[in-house]
Formats: structure tokens, C-alpha cells, sequence
């Protein structure tokens, strides 16, 4: 994938197991950031946090569902966003990318995270490349090969 392109993947909406539409252009008015591929072997350095720009501009909670646990949340404070995370069931030692779900047509990379030796998410080792576009219908993990690991759903 071109490092400029924001959103080239194929996801399973959440929830509806239908295939979503791949969209390969940048974001209209946001200047493209690098994405990553979360492969096996590769720990790129970490980046806690991003400026909002014309990012979604609130803060959500995102449960797990089965095989993951826990929850992620998508925080915004001071004109920046993080995600914090408390997950677990992710494969041990592994490359994890976080996808963004504005609704059953639309999903795109927006950080990657490391799983420790136990399957968490190692919270120290995240790279956020952008914030989500709109108010999140759910974020999905995948590893670097495009196999989803489990989907997240807004917290009730």
C-alpha cells in the first residue's frame, strides 16, 4: 500500500458480515500520514498521541467482543487523541492494527499496537497515525496479514 493512501483495506462490518467498499484515496482536506503495516517482526517507535485536526472530537469506549476482552478508549483532550487501551486475546508477541469503523461501507488504519508474551496490548508501544473521522460504530484488529482478530462495539 502507498504510505499516502489513508483507507485501502477490506473490512467485515461489525456485526453484519457483509465486506465493506475499499476507498483508496486520501481524506479530502487532511494532509495524508503515513500508515504502517503491523508485520511480525517489525516495532516502529511509538507515538502516544496526534493532533486532532478534522478528527472526530469526542471521547468513546469500545467493548470487546469474543475472542478479545477488555475495552479501548478513543480519548480527546487539549486538541490531541490518544487511545488507551485494556485489552486482551490477542495472539502473544504480535503486530496489531487498529481500524476505525464509521459505519458498514468505511474503516481505515489508525494506530498499531504490540500484544505482550500474555496477548495484551502493550499500552507503551502504540503508533496513532490519525483520529477517527466521525462518531465510531466500532474498531476492528487485524493482524499485519489482514486476518481480523475481533471487533469492538461503543460501550452502553
Amino acid at each position: 500500500m502507498h504510505p499516502a493512501v489513508t483507507s485501502a483495506i477490506i473490512l467485515v462490518a461489525l456485526g453484519a458480515g457483509a465486506a465493506c467498499t475499499p476507498s483508496s484515496h486520501p481524506v479530502a482536506g487532511r494532509s495524508a500520514r503515513p500508515e504502517v503495516t503491523a508485520s511480525p517482526t517489525y516495532t516502529p517507535t511509538p507515538i502516544p498521541w496526534v493532533a486532532v485536526e478534522n478528527d472526530y472530537r469526542h471521547t468513546e469506549t469500545f467493548c470487546a467482543r469474543l475472542p478479545l476482552h477488555g475495552m479501548v478508549r478513543y480519548v480527546v483532550r487539549n486538541g490531541r487523541v490518544t487511545l488507551r487501551f485494556r485489552l486482551g486475546g490477542l495472539p502473544p508477541n504480535s503486530g496489531v492494527g487498529v481500524y476505525w469503523v464509521n459505519d458498514p461501507t468505511r474503516g481505515y488504519n489508525i494506530a498499531y499496537i504490540r500484544s505482550t508474551a500474555a496477548g495484551d496490548a502493550r499500552q507503551a508501544s502504540l503508533r496513532i497515525y490519525r483520529g477517527g473521522e466521525v462518531r465510531g460504530q466500532g474498531m476492528q484488529m487485524q493482524l499485519y496479514d489482514g486476518r481480523v482478530l475481533g471487533n469492538l462495539v461503543p460501550c452502553l
